[in-house]
């Protein structure tokens, strides 16, 4: 210490440690936050694999995520791709979010809209459908949604889809994640 230097007295020790803790205090509660934000508790438990052959113009369904499997959080999807391994059929994928005729279902015996359906299916098992980007998949009571996917070729040939990648929004936190249904489609030509 210089001979001129003034000691700190004990007050303006303890005011700098106070400052100190304050900002140290911010700086976690900020990263918790983060934290909080990035990672919302959503899980995609489906997992399987479909095949299947369709003319060319012909549309595959298969769902990828049941509101009753997601959680109670609702999510409202950002964005959905496929993962395409394979394209030699040149597929459009279309993503909707479907209600689920609970009558129709029950009807054909079935407890949910099914893997490696035709458009036919969407029509007969959806009360309503919407496009899933922006739409909010959610339990309620009475309402079953599901997230489905359609695959389309526009040319004969093999494509290969390994997964889907989605981000979603879980109130005001965002998360991503894979859902892991792979599909196998072969498209041969129109009759």
């Amino acid at each position: 210490m210089k001979s001129d230097e003034v000691p700190a007295t004990p007050a303006q020790r303890w005011r700098r440690w106070g400052l100190l803790a304050a900002v140290l205090a911010l700086v976690v509660g900020a990263g918790v936050l983060a934290w909080e934000r990035s990672h919302p508790d959503v899980a995609f438990d489906y997992g399987y694999g479909i095949g299947s052959k369709r003319a060319v113009g012909e549309t595959v369904w298969t769902t990828l995520a049941d509101s009753q499997s997601i959680g109670s959080s609702a999510i409202t999807f950002t964005e959905l791709e496929p993962v395409i391994e394979r394209d030699g059929a040149a597929v459009d994928v279309e993503y909707l979010v479907c209600a689920l005729d609970e009558e129709a279902l029950a009807e054909d015996g079935v407890g949910s809209f099914g893997y490696g359906l035709r458009d036919m299916a969407v029509r007969r098992s959806c009360a309503t459908t919407s496009p899933a980007l922006g739409a909010r998949l959610v339990a309620e009571p009475g309402v079953r949604r599901e997230l489905l996917v359609g695959i389309t070729a526009t040319r004969p040939g093999r494509t290969i889809i390994s997964g889907h990648r989605a981000a979603y929004d879980v109130g005001w936190r965002r998360g991503h994640g894979d859902i892991l249904v792979e599909a196998d489609l072969r498209a041969t030509p129109s009759s």
